[in-house]
């Protein structure tokens, strides 16, 4: 299987209206089994696709399809569809907080837009292949309080996500302020049961992120630390 985001204003002469919103503004979500060559146009328009299997994951903001996916009555929300080629039209799962999705193997990763509540909780959700309209919480090994990471990006099953001091406001990084806005977080990406672990590190503005898998759920981690953000921490004095 491909996906990939079609151009409604380039398609046909004078665009094709794929997903019956009234214009043709929209990147639409189209499926393809390259084994047959058979292409599905699922006339929804998203912002991010993800595959786990042959389960297909997208990232859709309602007003771009003036469809109210989660049922609350308004289009205003960003949403997680799923599509498999069993189902006729995508089918709602949960509601997001920002577009951002990471898929490794059979598990996928997302932040909710529900609120974590109380220690070890988190807003970021994990679903399996195996249960693809199931998503699972994911925790933290935080004992004060819930955290909601912003997912950054994935490398060989290692996720990297930030941690906002202003919206927890609280000490994340030990530097006895609570304004950093971008304290790394790291989460196994391999397993749907994996903990959000607090690096107590200000990560720095552009950088690059790496991890080398040493073997099973164990890696080297590469990454650039704020010394200003890091309670202007002398990091490189000889």
């Amino acid at each position: 299987w491909l996906a990939f985001l079609a151009a409604e204003d380039v398609t046909g002469a004078a665009g094709t209206d794929l997903n019956a919103d009234g214009d043709v503004n929209d990147a639409i979500a189209v499926a393809v089994d390259t084994a047959t060559n058979h292409e599905t146009i699922l006339h929804v328009a998203a912002d991010e696709l993800a595959w786990i299997g042959n389960e297909l994951f997208l990232a859709t903001q309602e007003s771009e399809d003036d469809h109210d996916w989660n049922g609350d009555s308004d289009t205003t929300d960003v949403v997680l569809l799923h599509w498999n080629s069993t189902l006729a039209t995508p089918e709602f799962v949960d509601e997001l907080s920002g577009t951002k999705l990471l898929a490794r193997g059979n598990n996928l990763f997302y932040a909710s837009a529900t609120a974590p509540v109380g220690a070890l909780a988190t807003s970021l959700r994990a679903i399996a292949s195996s249960a693809p309209t199931t998503p699972v919480a994911v925790a933290s090994t935080d004992n004060t309080g819930a955290l909601s990471p912003t997912l950054l990006a994935i490398d060989e099953g290692l996720i990297f996500a930030t941690l906002d001091e202003t919206v927890e406001g609280r000490d994340l990084n030990g530097d006895a302020d609570a304004t950093d806005t971008s304290v790394l977080a790291l989460l196994n990406g391999l397993s749907i049961a994996g903990v959000v672990q607090n690096t107590h590190l200000a990560l720095a503005t552009g950088s690059p992120l790496r991890a080398k898998a040493n073997g099973s759920n164990d890696w080297q981690v590469g990454f650039l630390v704020s010394e200003a953000a890091q309670g202007n921490t002398n990091l490189n004095d000889p």
